[in-house]
């Protein structure tokens, strides 16, 4: 069985807030999308099956569970977002200084916009982690095993 890519792009996209989806036909939206995703796979390191995909079905070969869907589409929302802060930084370097009237704007996006990445990082990281604790079957690993009990 696989899980098509569909399911990772609905769960991305419930979890943006915008996304020119008036200026972009269906097409275009997805192979953006896709690009998105397949920048955003290699963060997650270790997921406890092959994210193997198929581009011309526009699949992954194994059933991902909800879990792996949700890390998924965090990790695009990251690489999203960082693609909205280098357009942000091109502006703010292609213009002098004296052509920003206000100047404060241009830093508090920088900030703001830096500092939803961090916060996008320490989620990404907190969702990997527990799902790195969860066995097979749904379940907390047995830390007492390594200490031989």
């Amino acid at each position: 069985m696989a899980t098509p890519f569909s399911e990772i792009y609905t769960a991305f996209l419930g979890k943006i807030t915008s996304f020119d989806r008036a200026e972009l036909n269906v097409e275009l939206m997805e192979a953006d999308m896709e690009i998105i995703m397949l920048s955003a796979l290699p963060y997650f390191r270790m997921p406890k099956i092959p994210l193997t995909i198929n581009k011309e079905t526009k699949e992954f070969e194994n059933d991902l569970t909800n879990d792996e869907i949700q890390i998924i589409s965090v990790l695009m929302k990251r690489e999203w977002y960082k693609r909205f802060i280098a357009d942000a930084e091109l502006l703010i370097q292609k213009y002098d200084t004296g052509d920003f009237e206000v100047k404060s704007q241009a830093n508090h996006l920088k900030a703001l916009v830096s500092g939803l990445v961090e916060s996008l990082d320490k989620e990404c990281k907190k969702m990997i982690s527990s799902y790195d604790r969860i066995d097979s079957a749904g379940k907390l690993f047995d830390y007492q095993l390594l200490a031989g009990k």
